[in-house]
């Protein structure tokens, strides 16, 4: 009798570890699958477009509706299919070559050498090949016949041989060894994840729905149960084959230089060189950081940090430099790592390149405005906005300790402003100043909207100092505080309040973030000003931005103006702002709401890409007019007429015109532009050698909107003719 409980439970979890087996290997078949599946699924959607068409036409008379059928079904079918195609694209996995150098060996042997035999003593084969990043990335990447390993250079900077060695047995165990299915179920999540955080490809509409798809094979698949037994189950291997002891320290050694890469050397970086009109060698600094010894308070506040994130037992004593033995940089790469840093350099400058103006620009506003300030305050006590401008604009460039009595000495003028003990906080943390855990308390304690920073900021620091015992509760606040503000700030956005508007509010120089925020969006005519009385979370702000679309935008984009709202929403203030449509919000149009920002005049050469581009959207509807008149003059000889060569020379080249100026819009870039550009060429030939000379004058003003580059304009321009050639045999068609 006593053993029937034991049978009974046992059975219960065989058979709830069995259906759990059984959904996770079902899962991971659909999600390596996945783009296939995505591909069958957009077929069958074309497929049930076509069979309701002909559905459709079977109630309407027969013979005649068929020809008006397979014309929409043909004007459906290439942007339809450019969209899979792009769908395809956006569910491919981030290119190895656009983050990391290959190396290959030769050169690089001793690298290839190493990750061979640890891949030897763990039973699985050799990677196909091995990159080489910038960073601290160690990742596997699956291929069709094989996989490859990424190992960052910052990375191999840190660790020596040993160590190295250690972390590529822990990567390589994560993806093949143990358990098959969860492996397997691994590596796809992978896969899946690559995709999720790599850039959109093709079109918004394309490039969202690919990220969607991904992040739902993710969690189909349960990513904290997997990785939680794949991680436990690495670190058991991993350190059977290179010893645990060397495990734990490549662990605590990469995560405490990333940790500190990130907080001191990368801000650090900027401040120093925010100012220079081109961006520093950045990895070659990075570099001399992971090569030489971190200050030793630091090294054992990251060490302790990185000890409680890991879940290992941090050493009492672990040396910081790599003098000896030396690091895996020296000794697996020798003479290519130089060539490497100088590559990943240009390629690092190349990518800010566009950011770096911005920034730069933001560092000298900011200065010369500091020097106004100074300025006035010579002269004349300023007002209390002001005053507290300047002391951040002075304690941004001062050194911690200096800031941090340049707030307290604000604190003994106004010592009931929250914000302020917010930023004596921050700076305290930065001076390791013993009062800093006081002074964020008394923040979050005046004011609420505080407490989701100040709990992080104190539990960090409490994990610094390794008393991860008491950071507990203080994450767990951090928690409840985020959970609390988020759901009262989408309850503010949701609720449509009665209450009066009020005026803003904003000092001068939160206003310009906002304008200098607007310009980014070239739509944009004008937008106002005004701030929501609200009764939840007071002190945090809600502004409304009332945003003005240029007409010609608006009418072209009405489907894109939610989502454009929300980015013009998004803007870097420490406030709730709320955009709307000032088409539908009157009341943003008078006051208290204040204009703050208009568009100004526009250049002669972008008025005439507008008006082009007005042109070829007219073109659009030009070219449905002659599908349509030449379905309903062939609708009589359905199929004969459509299957004939003059038939097939008339509605080709016009889906493809059409659909390449539909497509030719947004983003405006060379590739569109030229291509919009040969598609305006075609119906200039075929306008003007039908006789349509009242129709002509759209095509040649739609060609003021050319590329700008030159490679694009010299393929544009030579495309040109043969589109004209064809519009000209459209006609005789």
């Amino acid at each position: 009798m006593a053993a029937t409980p034991i049978v009974a439970e046992g059975q219960v979890r065989y058979s709830r570890r069995t259906v759990g087996r059984r959904r996770l290997a079902l899962a991971t078949r659909l999600s390596e699958f996945g783009r296939p599946l995505v591909i069958l699924s957009a077929a069958a959607v074309f497929l049930a477009v076509v069979g309701l068409a002909f559905l459709t036409s079977t109630q309407v008379s027969a013979g005649n509706a068929n020809a008006l059928v397979v014309l929409l079904i043909g004007v459906f079918a290439l942007p339809y299919g450019l969209f899979v195609v792009q769908l395809f694209g956006g569910l491919r996995s981030r290119r190895l070559d656009e983050r990391a150098a290959r190396i290959d060996r030769g050169p690089g042997d001793g690298l290839h050498a190493m990750v061979g035999q640890v891949a030897e003593l763990m039973g699985i084969q050799a990677p196909r090949s091995i990159w080489v990043s910038s960073g601290f990335e160690l990742s596997c990447v699956g291929a069709r016949n094989g996989y490859d390993v990424v190992l960052g250079l910052a990375l191999l900077d840190v660790l020596n041989v040993t160590e190295l060695r250690a972390s590529v047995a822990l990567l390589l165990a994560r993806s093949f060894a143990g358990n098959e299915l969860t492996a397997r179920a691994f590596r796809s999540m992978q896969r899946w994840f690559d995709v999720v955080i790599a850039d959109s490809a093709g079109n918004n509409a394309a490039g969202g729905l690919a990220k969607i798809v991904a992040l739902r094979l993710v969690e189909m698949l349960g990513p904290e149960t997997i990785v939680a037994e794949r991680e436990t189950a690495a670190r058991s291997e991993a350190g059977r084959i290179a010893g645990e002891a060397n495990l734990s320290m490549a662990l605590l050694r990469a995560s405490a230089y990333d940790s500190y890469s990130t907080d001191v050397f990368w801000p650090g970086l900027l401040d120093r060189h925010a100012t220079n009109a081109e961006p520093p060698d950045a990895i070659s600094q990075h570099r001399a950081l992971c090569r030489s010894a971190l200050p030793a308070d630091e090294w054992e506040r990251r060490l302790n940090r990185a000890a409680a994130e890991l879940k290992l037992h941090a050493p009492t004593l672990v040396e910081t430099g790599r003098e000896n033995p030396k690091r895996s940089s020296d000794a697996l790469l020798g003479p290519l790592a130089p060539t490497l840093t100088r590559a990943f350099d240009s390629a690092w400058r190349a990518s800010v390149a566009k950011e770096w103006s911005a920034i730069r620009d933001l560092a000298l506003k900011e200065a010369a405005e500091l020097t106004r300030l100074e300025s006035v305050t010579a002269e004349r006590p300023l007002d209390t906005r002001k005053e507290w401008r300047r002391l951040r604009l002075r304690a941004q460039r001062a050194d911690p300790a200096e800031a941090l009595q340049t707030y307290r000495d604000w604190l003994q003028a106004h010592p009931l402003d929250a914000e302020a003990h917010l930023y004596a906080g921050r700076t305290a943390l930065a001076s390791r100043d013993p009062e800093a855990i006081a002074l964020l308390e008394k923040a979050m304690e005046m004011d609420a909207r505080y407490a989701a920073e100040a709990t992080r900021l104190i539990a960090e620091e409490l994990r610094a100092q390794g008393r991860e015992a008491a950071a507990e509760p203080y994450w767990e606040r951090n928690r409840v505080a985020l959970a609390e503000l988020a759901a009262a700030l989408d309850e503010r956005v949701r609720k449509k309040s009665d209450q009066p508007l009020l005026g803003h509010g904003l000092a001068s120089d939160e206003v310009e973030v906002i304008v200098e925020h607007l310009r980014r969006f070239p739509m944009v005519a004008s937008a106002t000003l005004a701030r929501r009385a609200v009764t939840v979370f007071p002190t945090v702000p809600c502004i409304v931005l009332g945003v003005r679309f240029t007409r010609s935008w608006f009418w072209w984009n009405t489907e894109k103006v939610v989502t454009v709202l929300g980015q013009i929403a998004d803007c870097p203030l420490p406030v709730q702002i709320v955009a709307a449509n000032l088409s539908g919000a009157k009341e943003l149009a008078r006051p208290p709401a204040v204009e703050i920002y208009r568009a100004g005049p526009v250049a002669r050469r972008e008025q005439l890409t507008r008006w082009g581009r007005r042109s070829q959207r007219v073109l659009i509807g030009i070219g449905g007019f002659f599908l349509l008149w030449g379905a309903i003059a062939n609708r009589g000889c359905f199929p004969e007429c459509w299957t004939h060569v003059n038939a097939i020379v008339f509605f080709v080249p016009m889906i493809v015109a059409v659909n390449l100026l539909m497509f030719g819009g947004t983003p405006d870039t060379a590739a569109r532009r030229a291509v919009a550009f040969v598609a305006s060429t075609f119906f200039a030939g075929f306008l003007y050698a039908n006789g349509w000379t009242g129709l002509l004058p759209f095509a040649i003003a739609s060609l003021a909107r050319f590329p700008t580059e030159r490679r694009a304009f010299t393929w544009a321009a030579g495309i040109s003719i043969p589109a004209v050639a064809m519009g000209w045999l459209a006609t005789q068609a």
